[in-house]
């Protein structure tokens, strides 16, 4: 009586700099290399529909789902499968995210929109870690990393995070990174 579980926190992938975030093309340098997602299955259709089936589950019994999520192909699979979920069991202000949401695609971004979907990136993240996603992710894919922009200027919910203690909080410094997208290191702009 004293305890109320109001929402979960699910794992979809992995993280970039590990080349476990589920991504659209291979990391550079790591041919065959895409990530995955961290659900059980044997091909990436079973993983998928074992994803699908826990978002819709946990969001027909009333929780909130904050959804761990990193690369393109991942948060695609997330939102199409929240968008199923709200489309099929509609509930007042269910208030889902993606936690992460490192590389979203523009398409994605107007979906979450359309959907109420927020996403709580760590521009901390970017901060400390910029350089090493280029050599990671590429320079293209980096300078679409974090992109609260996009997120805002669709419409999105934005709050923003440190993911301590995978690095400080620095509350200042994350909101000053999100604008101006500065790397820690070597100060270069990325995207």
């Amino acid at each position: 009586e004293w305890l109320r579980i109001a929402g979960y926190k699910i794992f979809a992938d992995g993280v970039p700099p590990a080349l476990t975030a589920w991504m659209y093309e291979e990391y550079p340098g790591h041919p065959g290399v895409y990530g995955s997602l961290v659900l059980p299955g044997a091909t990436d259709a079973e993983k998928v529909q074992n994803l699908t089936d826990v978002i819709i589950y946990m969001h027909r019994k009333g929780y909130q789902l904050g959804i761990h999520s990193c690369g393109d192909h991942s948060n695609d699979v997330v939102v199409d499968a929240l968008t199923q979920a709200l489309a099929d069991y509609p509930r007042p202000d269910p208030r889902h995210y993606i936690i992460h949401g490192d590389i979203v695609t523009p398409e994605a971004t107007q979906r979450m929109a359309q959907w109420n979907i927020g996403v709580n990136p760590q521009p901390g993240i970017k901060y400390v870690f910029s350089d090493f996603g280029d050599i990671v992710m590429g320079p293209e894919r980096n300078a679409r990393h974090f992109c609260s922009g996009q997120f805002i200027d669709a419409g999105v919910w934005t709050p923003i995070s440190s993911d301590a203690p995978v690095v400080y909080p620095n509350w200042k410094q994350y909101v000053e990174t999100a604008v101006l997208r500065e790397s820690q290191a070597s100060g270069t702009v990325s995207g």
